[in-house]
């Protein structure tokens, strides 16, 4: 997984044309890979089991999420940064950490090739920002990005 302060030169088809994130990401982090019409995926994720809990999910869920031509696989906010993206890197690594949104990332073949792009924004709540974006792309692609937790947003 590549980790980038700067949002400048990453590409987006959450409105359905290519723009930078700067443009649209104001906060919040997004994991982006290149666009695919399908993607193959682990049997097993390689994500830490947190409170008991295997992060694994079933090859038909990953399959009924996944977003076909999508960039960007999932969002997230946190007001604390640095924390969030180290946890998520740690659950990624199979550390027992309760970074449980954006699990079925690690039930990509590509994961180490996901790109973390983020903005800070201090004069917005980040959270707001994330539901803005995952309603963007919902009414782009007719669903939230492939790990944006299933359970939260439905599919």
């Amino acid at each position: 997984m590549k980790v980038t302060d700067s949002l400048d030169g990453c590409r987006s088809r959450i409105f359905g044309k290519s723009s930078t994130f700067a443009r649209l990401l104001l906060a919040c982090m997004s994991l982006t890979t290149e666009p695919e019409p399908r993607s193959s995926f682990l049997r097993r994720s390689c994500g830490g089991w947190f409170k008991g809990r295997n992060p694994t999910v079933g090859s038909e869920q990953l399959a009924a999420n996944w977003v076909d031509c999508a960039e960007v696989v999932y969002i997230g906010s946190s007001k604390n940064l640095r924390g969030r993206l180290k946890q998520l890197a740690d659950f990624g690594a199979g550390k027992r950490v309760g970074h449980w949104g954006g699990r079925l990332i690690w039930q990509l073949p590509n994961k180490a090739d996901l790109l973390v792009a983020w903005k800070e924004t201090p004069d917005r709540d980040s959270g707001a920002i994330k539901t803005e974006l995952i309603q963007a792309f919902h009414s782009t692609y007719g669903k939230p990005p492939f790990a944006v937790d299933p359970d939260e947003w439905g599919r």
